[in-house]
């Protein structure tokens, strides 16, 4: 199991992974923050880096080739949400998880978001492409 975290902040999160699937999982982190890199262990990488930096992202993709699941917890700017998914988006197993957090800044000017606002990342069609995977918006 790989698991890529997208927003490490303070690690908690690193860690309730590690307890949940257990020691035989991967676990990668990516932050802007350089402090992170001591959530770093033998089976958790951190990388710095921003998630809107698309040649930051290639750097990662060609790193590490898949992930089970990829958790978007980072910055939810409607350009990092964007940027994230079409550069990551193709990395998640074909069965694996990309999950998105804290959607309700979609709803929320100052986050580049509105209702309705085409450049928002649960907009309908929010990519303008005819083939864009189901994006589908569960409580949890």
């Amino acid at each position: 199991m790989v698991i890529l975290e997208i927003g490490v902040y303070r690690g908690g999160s690193l860690e309730m992974w590690r307890k949940f699937f257990g020691p035989q999982c991967e676990i990668i982190g990516v932050d802007i923050n350089p402090l992170c890199k001591r959530f770093e262990d033998e089976k958790t990488k951190i990388f710095i880096g921003s998630q809107d930096d698309r040649e930051f992202l290639r750097e990662l993709k060609s790193e590490i080739s898949k992930f089970d699941i990829l958790i978007d917890d980072g910055g939810h700017m409607m350009d990092q949400l964007r940027i994230t998914f079409e550069e990551l988006y193709d990395c998640v197993a074909e069965d694996g998880v990309y999950l998105v957090e804290d959607l309700h800044t979609c709803y929320w000017p100052a986050y580049e978001g509105g209702y309705k606002r085409k450049n928002s990342f649960i907009a309908p069609n929010p990519f303008g492409a005819t083939n864009s995977p189901t994006i589908s918006c569960l409580p949890l």
